[in-house]
């Protein structure tokens, strides 16, 4: 779950279909078992037992998958498929692709969790 992605979901779920007035079904799917709270990484640096503060459970209900492809209904925008890396299929009528980011910077987590970081950068500070 990446910031965008965690606020595109928390305004859906607070919205509802105007046609209707009926809440919007919100699913989310992230890769990862965890949420990696980056901007806390610089600590990490100087003070590697906060590592494990940077690693936060996902919100309740978020889908532990990958999304392996998406497949769209038609050309009118109107709805697909989502086939996930486990064989499930979700059906949805609007699609937010909220996919994180990443940069070259040297401060980032090894290994794709800051608790790894602790751990590959005790050895390396004098």
């Amino acid at each position: 779950a990446s910031f965008a992605g965690q606020r595109a979901a928390n305004l859906l779920r607070s919205a509802s279909l105007p046609s209707s007035g009926r809440a919007l079904d919100v699913v989310q799917v992230d890769a990862k078992g965890y949420f990696e709270y980056y901007p806390s990484t610089l600590r990490c640096m100087v003070e590697p037992e906060h590592a494990e503060a940077t690693v936060l459970p996902l919100p309740t209900g978020v889908l532990v998958d990958r999304v392996a492809r998406v497949a769209p209904s038609g050309r009118d925008g109107g709805g697909g498929r989502l086939m996930l890396a486990s064989g499930r299929d979700l059906a949805y009528d609007y699609l937010v692709l909220a996919t994180g980011s990443g940069y070259a910077g040297p401060i980032k987590c090894f290994g794709g969790a800051a608790a790894s970081t602790a751990a590959e950068g005790e050895g390396g500070h004098a």
